[in-house]
Order: structure tokens, then sequence, then C-alpha cells
């Protein structure tokens, strides 16, 4: 057996001190080389940390003077959460219209999509050169409607966006309160296939259609038109909820064609009535944005709150304002550009053929079937709360 072994004393000691400076002069030269790099992660107002299989992000909010708008919007909420518990809300029902009544809602709401009418141009101008564009999807919570846009009048750099008032219901006094709206420009679109317009056939309630709670013995027997086509849960169209997911796949469209946004690349963010946003949101959306450019460019979407509990994740990480690169969808204030939207597109079928309800896992579906490695970057420190839930 051939033994190896080293004897004492064989390497001088200069030859220690040798290699000691060229580490020492290795270590030197990295770090001056990876400066640049790392004060351009700075200037993007990020740091990256990884934990487990995640790619965590703590967003460095020192470009903006804050105050102290934080208890003031938790209060907010607390109002909010109140209200909502006491059930004192008040939305708007749908009225009992006749055939010559419906006609004249009908050509009225075709007249407001094609006009494409952008209000507050004489105060913010006429250019289009907008930092966001933000969508807001509207029912008849106009309760909730007030309160959305109440925080949103009090965010940091509210008007260099575009609002986008999306409704499935024509109601005058919805439109006073969007009219309300003096702080950026905004623009209002109809949904044209909505209940309210065909009350009585596809989209809305169907004479011929299978009752919510029959079950599928009952329908067959009664002979509706749907009796074979139940949802995964054995549950008949509910077409309240379907209108939900109708008017959000059409809302979309409709935004990426209007004609005052052909030339407009950025970020759309996607609300809904009943949601509340913080001052800093856009802010914060847009260091989430710089992420997507430099460090997550497969990053496909972004989540202005994840599906935990916002209100308790609220007060444990709104000092780091964390962000994670995730495979779990949020459906809490998204955001995506026009390259994603187009990806989107291609997956329609994946969207429109599953369930027949509930927007958000159609479009999760669309991202698990459809659209190679989807990757979310999604803040845990909720920059929109949803108050429909209390």
């Amino acid at each position: 057996m051939i033994q190896c072994t080293i004897e004492e004393n064989v390497l001088p000691k200069t030859s220690f001190r040798y290699v000691f400076c060229f580490l020492a002069i290795f270590t030197l030269l990295l770090m001056l080389c990876s400066l640049p790099f790392l004060n351009k992660l700075d200037q993007l107002g990020f740091q990256r940390k990884v934990l487990g299989s995640l790619s965590f992000y703590n967003l460095k909010e020192k470009k903006i003077n804050f105050g102290s708008p934080f208890p003031d919007d938790l209060d907010e909420l607390d109002f909010q959460r109140n209200v909502s518990e006491n059930k004192s809300l008040y939305n708007l029902t749908e009225k009992k219209c006749n055939d010559s009544s419906r006609r004249k809602l009908i050509e009225q709401i075709s007249l407001f999509n094609k006009l494409q009418k952008v209000k507050n141009e004489e105060i913010f101008g006429t250019f289009n050169n907008y930092s966001l564009v933000i969508v807001i999807q509207v029912n008849t919570r106009i309760h909730y409607l007030r309160y959305l846009i109440k925080s949103l009048g009090q965010a940091q750099d509210i008007d260099k966006t575009l609002l986008v008032f999306s409704h499935d219901f024509f109601d005058e006094n919805i439109n006073r309160v969007v009219n309300s709206v003096k702080f950026c420009k905004f623009i209002q679109i109809f949904y044209p296939h909505s209940i309210q317009a065909y009350p009585n056939v596809f989209p809305g309630h169907d004479l011929k259609g299978c009752s919510r709670n029959s079950t599928k013995d009952e329908a067959i027997q009664m002979g509706c038109i749907n009796a074979f086509n139940t949802d995964s849960s054995g549950d008949y169209r509910n077409p309240q909820l379907c209108q939900t997911k109708h008017h959000w796949w059409w809302k979309a469209n409709r935004v990426f064609n209007l004609a005052s946004l052909q030339s407009y690349k950025g970020l759309v963010l996607f609300l809904e009535e009943d949601n509340y946003v913080l001052k800093d949101f856009i802010h914060v959306l847009k260091l989430m944005e710089d992420i997507t450019r430099h460090s997550c460019r497969y990053c496909k979407l972004l989540g202005m709150a994840s599906n935990w509990d916002p209100v308790a994740v609220y007060g444990i990480t709104m000092k780091t304002s964390q962000v994670a690169i995730t495979g779990r969808f949020s459906n809490y204030g998204i955001a995506f550009n026009r390259s994603t939207w187009r990806e989107i597109v291609q997956c329609k079928y994946s969207f429109c053929f599953y369930e027949d309800y509930n927007w958000d896992f159609s479009f999760r579906n669309v991202f698990l079937k459809c659209i190679k490695a989807p990757h979310f970057l999604v803040l845990h420190a909720a920059r929109v709360f949803h108050l429909g839930t209390w």
C-alpha cells in the first residue's frame, strides 16, 4: 500500500504569505467589480433575499414622504368593516323595464362605448402619456365605490393615471359618483350584454334554463335546455355570477383596444368596486415593475396583495414591504401589460370553458394549462384591500 504523507515545514512560511495576499487582492477586486451592480439594485429600490424555493425582495420606500398615512387608512378600513357587519350597505336594485325602455338603454350603452369620451382633459390636457391605467369593474355597490374613489384620490401620483370604470349596470346615481372624480382623467365603458339589458334571455335569466338549485334528475324531467351542463360542483348556471366573469373578459379586451390606449405599453391594474387602496400603491407597483424588468423577466403577473388575510399580514410585513416570486396566483389588484395580455388571449379557451363563473379561477386556469412556467410577483404587505367580504 502506498501511503501519502506531507512532511512538516515542507512549504516555507513565505508561501503562506503569498497565498494570503493573493486571496485578499482577489476579494477586493471582486467587491469593486460588484459595486456597480449593487448600486443599480439600490437605485431601483429593492434588495434580494432567497428563502427556500422562493426569491424575495424587500422594497425600499425611501423615495416618498409618507407622513402618517397608514393609521388613517386602517381606521377607514375598520369603519368599512363595521358598516358591512351592520349591513348598512346602499346597493342599487334593478328596476323592471319594459321593452321600449330596454331598447333605449341598449342604445345609450352603445353610444357611450362608441364615443370613448375621456373626462377631465380640460384639467390634465389631451396627451395620453399615462404612467398607469387602472380598470375598475363596477356593479351596483355604490357605497363601496365611493370609498374606493376616495382612497384613489388620496394616492401619490394619481394625477398621472387614467381610470377606466367598466359598468354592467347603468344608473344615474353611479354615474354621478364617477363624475365626481376630479383628480385624474377617466373614461366609462359599459358591458353591452348585461342582465339589465337582457333580463329574460341569455346571458340573463333564460326562461328555458335550469334553476340553479335543481338536481340533474329534476332538470332532465323538466326538459330545460342546459339539463346536461352543470359546473364541477353539480350546480346549474347562475346568471348573476356568470355575468361577473363575462364582464371581466369583455372589459379586458375592451381596455386594450381603446383608441386612447393604442400606444400604451405600460401596466394595467385591475380593481373592483369593493377594493380599497393605500396612498403609496402606485409607487410600490412601480418598484415591482422594476424587478420584472431587471431581475424577474419571466414574471407575467403582479399582485398587489397575497390571498392571505391582508389585514393580518399588514401589521407584520408593512415595514419590510416584502414581495415574492411565486407560482401561487393572487387575484387582489392584479396588473400586467399588453404583451402578457396577448399571451392570455391566445389561451382564451382555457378561460372561457373553465366553469361558467369565478373569473379569477378561470384566469388562474389560463396560466396553469396554457402559459409555460408562469411566475407571479406578489406583494405580501397589501396595498389593495378587499372590503366586500367583511
